[in-house]
């Protein structure tokens, strides 16, 4: 298997301040994997309807697999992946014992390439260099396929170089992309590949599966919740205690924002782009901060919540409108998409700051 690289609060507020000496000292495991060895599930209606496409007569080209960070992209990419260069798949599944599922298991398979892994914008260099490729005859599988993970990170010129290939397939050619929304990719490119979603797993469940797994109640349950149901984020909690509290930390970050008066704002947004320089640690901060409005929308549906911070989250749920939530929402999901190609970064965190609305 061939991968490529294509694969702070100053003294006014000292809780930001932390957060982010929280961030640096998790940075290195800021991105946690989704690979599930630690036996927590994947939602099985997505990994059900995606054995039933691979199981059906007329497959497709190119699959778009969509959903939020940690909820099991990259692992079903791999499932779908193993299953289309196997020997003897059955019912849509990767046999597990041929001699091509061998190579699979030892990401040694020269039929199937990954691209994107890494938190770097994926080049129209990188996809040229790709597609060089793919003309040429699968080596020991009837398919060639080519993963590209996080495909939000296609830059512009990347997304209209694969455009074409999309368009005209080879015959033995297969894309399997991963996104965390359609609305971080071009139209166009959407529009060419069959999409499976794939849904958080519910809250009760996750949980469940980290008390097996050796947690007590509480200590599962707040994770569950604040993973948001997302199978490769709990994991992540679940193992790496600095992360938990990093969670936290930027929590209390947007509810500082929320909390102050319009002409502080400007210094809390130079604040956060110099506590969170590097752009993997400022992406995973929105990220987080998108974690915290999905709570805050599902608790001012009536929904209960009874995770980390429960009670400073409904006092905000009262105090604020769920129209003024989704707005935030897709205002970080906007800064995101720009941060991942060459956007001013203090510009578009102060004009997110200054835009959030303000508790009263």
């Amino acid at each position: 298997m061939r991968r490529c690289t294509v694969t702070n609060m100053r003294a006014k507020s000292s809780r930001p301040k932390a957060a982010a000496a929280r961030s640096r000292a998790v940075a290195a495991s800021a991105h946690p994997t989704t690979d599930h060895q630690s036996g927590i599930p994947v939602n099985p209606r997505s990994a059900e309807y995606l054995r039933q496409l691979l199981n059906g007569r007329r497959r497709s080209h190119a699959y778009l697999i969509v959903g939020p960070r940690g909820v099991g992209k990259t692992w079903l990419a791999r499932v779908m992946a193993n299953a289309a260069v196997c020997h003897r798949p059955s019912n849509g599944q990767a046999c597990g014992d041929c001699e091509s599922c061998a190579m699979f298991a030892l990401n040694r398979h020269p039929d199937v390439t990954v691209v994107g892994e890494r938190e770097q914008p994926t080049t129209v260099e990188h996809i040229r260099a790709l597609l060089s490729t793919l003309d040429r005859r699968p080596t020991v599988s009837q398919r060639r396929v080519t993963v590209i993970d996080q495909a939000e990170q296609l830059t512009e010129e990347a997304a209209n170089a694969l455009l074409k290939s999309l368009e005209e397939p080879s015959g033995a050619g297969m894309f399997i992309l991963t996104a965390s929304s359609l609305r971080a990719l071009p139209p166009t490119v959407v529009s060419r590949c069959a999409v499976v979603t794939v849904a958080p797993v519910p809250v009760e469940t996750l949980k469940a599966q980290l008390i097996r797994d050796g947690l007590d109640s509480t200590r599962a349950g707040a994770i569950a919740v604040l993973s948001d149901g997302r199978p490769g984020i709990a994991r992540y909690l679940a193992t790496l205690p600095a992360a938990y509290e990093q969670f936290l930390a930027d929590s209390d970050v947007l509810i500082s924002v929320w909390r102050a008066p319009l002409h502080e704002r400007l210094t809390m947004a130079a604040d956060v782009v110099d506590d969170y320089q590097e752009p993997s640690r400022l992406i995973g901060l929105l990220e987080r901060w998108q974690s915290l409005i999905g709570r805050l929308l599902r608790i001012s549906a009536g929904l209960s919540d009874r995770g980390p911070r429960h009670e400073q989250l409904h006092d905000i749920a009262r105090r604020l409108t769920p129209s003024s939530f989704a707005e935030t929402a897709d205002r970080l999901l906007a800064v995101r998409q720009r941060l991942n190609g060459t956007a001013n970064t203090r510009l578009n965190i102060e004009s997110l700051v200054l835009h959030l609305p303000r508790l009263v």
